[in-house]
């Protein structure tokens, strides 16, 4: 869970917060990709619910890729 930061003028904070961010897409992506899309296998190698997985893919914008 993050913890609002008071300001004190310095960005590192948030720059932080934006590769923690960053980090956490790709490795979810990456979990998704190695357990072909399904969220359940996903979920189960990671540790977590499967509701949480579906939540932190939409606050981080992970979406499935359109076949092409």
């Amino acid at each position: 869970m993050l913890r609002e930061r008071r300001d004190t003028g310095d960005d590192t904070g948030c720059a932080r917060i934006e590769a923690r961010f960053i980090h956490e897409a790709k490795l979810l992506q990456d979990m998704l990709e190695t357990a072909g899309w399904n969220r359940t296998e996903a979920a189960r190698r990671l540790g977590i619910p499967v509701r949480t997985l579906s939540y932190r893919m939409k606050v981080l914008g992970v979406k499935r890729p359109s076949p092409r």
